[in-house]
């Protein structure tokens, strides 16, 4: 066993020790999916928002619909891009980032990528959007993604960003909901984790 894989394992462990006691001890599901609340559009809005708030960014990972997921790791993989999920500088600082970079192309885990990207620009303070403040939620409207699926558009306000922020959900195969991508016109960003979210807008 690698190193690499022994330290999989502790994070592993220590993670699903730490939801344990988090969820008193057991899981409301066969897995730690299935027990997020991801009932409805505001509910899984809620579970992304207390997630991005205490830096639980393979929560946030699991939250992400399977499209921005797949294009998340399609960026990585073969552009070696994180443009259009944090700041340019950090951006910078990660790719001289040997240690890093070695990881990047030995981990082929998404979530835990994702998982330690977010969390270095959390920690230099360069998010592209940073989600960390309190929610509001302002107004809700029927929208669709670009391939024609059937979303709701969450309007939202969040401290510590300007204007309206615009998380789009969408309904996945078990109909639980999901976050599709996340928009905020006045910061910039037109479609978070992934540019090809909004392509067609």
């Amino acid at each position: 066993m690698t190193n690499h894989i022994r330290l999989m394992g502790i994070i592993l462990t220590v993670f699903i020790i730490t939801l344990a006691c988090q969820f008193g001890g057991g899981f409301d599901g066969r897995t730690y999916y299935e027990s997020l609340n991801l009932e409805t559009p505001e509910d899984a809005l809620e579970t992304f928002a207390e997630a991005f708030q205490r830096e639980d960014f393979m929560m946030v990972y699991l939250v992400l619909d399977s499209e921005a997921q797949r294009l998340l790791r399609y960026e990585f993989n073969v552009f070696f891009s994180y443009e259009h999920l944090i700041g340019e500088d950090v951006e910078e600082r990660l790719m001289d980032d040997l240690d890093f970079r070695r990881l990047s192309e030995t981990q082929n885990d998404g979530w835990y990528i994702f998982d330690q990207i977010m969390l270095y620009a959390a920690g230099e303070d360069d998010l592209l959007i940073d989600l960390r403040g309190d929610l509001d939620i302002l107004d809700s409207e029927v929208s669709e993604t670009p391939d024609g699926e059937d979303a709701v558009d969450l309007i939202v306000r969040v401290d510590g960003v300007d204007g309206e922020v615009i998380f789009r959900m969408l309904q996945d195969s078990d109909d639980r909901w999901r976050v599709y991508f996340v928009s905020a016109p006045d910061e910039g960003v037109v479609s978070w984790p992934a540019a090809s979210l909004n392509e067609s807008e």
